[in-house]
């Protein structure tokens, strides 16, 4: 039997069907089985971005969301996925230019504005910086991410008491959030309370997806400082 999905008509609904109900390889081999079929999806261009982005394939993950943009360049999630990944591999330009075409179509989209707001911390432009991360929390005040983004800036600005206010905001926002507890306890080691640090390190590395990026990174500070892991 054929099934009717949006605009999708014929086989590739079946393996869009598989995709969006399978996780992993599955779900990617049934994504790839529906482009075949259908390549100017940009749906479905997207969606086996997202799932190459879950699975750790930054650069099939970026390929994708273009991919999608060059079929339907109003597509704003795929700029705001493409932006996080170009800022994530050093793209800093191409980051913020994808998330000012997002903010173009969507001026209130507290991911893009995050994103941007990352971006312009990692040039070193804190004042950009804290103006978007400020804006994004305007936008979506219960965003855990914003509250942790904003301390992270704060941090760099000298601001600790601020820094750690927004990132105890954030673990009450989002007690699952690894980002959060791993800057809590760059803090918590900034003043010498090195139990308290080993212990949210501890948590971050818990509640992190597999692929986290800073997995690495967080096991070898709790190695730094006596924790083990």
């Amino acid at each position: 039997a054929l099934v009717r999905l949006g605009d999708r008509e014929g086989c590739e609904d079946l393996h869009w069907a598989v995709a969006i109900s399978s996780s992993g390889r599955e779900s990617l081999s049934a994504l790839d089985r529906a482009i075949a079929l259908a390549p100017r999806s940009a749906m479905l261009l997207f969606c086996r971005g997202s799932a190459r982005e879950a699975a750790g394939d930054v650069a099939g993950a970026i390929a994708d969301y273009g991919g999608a943009l060059a079929l339907d360049p109003r597509r704003v999630e795929a700029l705001v996925n493409r932006g996080a990944l170009r800022a994530a591999t050093g793209d800093l330009e191409g980051a913020i230019a994808d998330c000012d075409a997002a903010l173009a179509l969507e001026p209130e989209h507290a991911e893009a504005l995050m994103n941007r707001g990352n971006a312009h911390a990692a040039r070193g432009d804190l004042a950009a910086a804290l103006a978007d991360q400020e804006a994004a929390i305007r936008a979506s005040p219960t965003n855990a991410r914003a509250h942790a983004n904003r301390g992270i800036v704060r941090k760099l600005l000298g601001d600790t008491s601020g820094a750690l206010e927004d990132q105890e905001t954030a673990i009450r926002l989002d007690p699952n959030l690894p980002e959060a507890y791993a800057e809590r306890a760059l803090l918590a080691a900034g003043r010498d309370d090195l139990e308290g640090a080993k212990a949210d390190l501890r948590r971050a590395l818990e509640v992190a997806p597999r692929h986290w990026m800073h997995r690495a990174a967080v096991e070898d500070l709790l190695r730094q400082l006596g924790g083990g892991r």
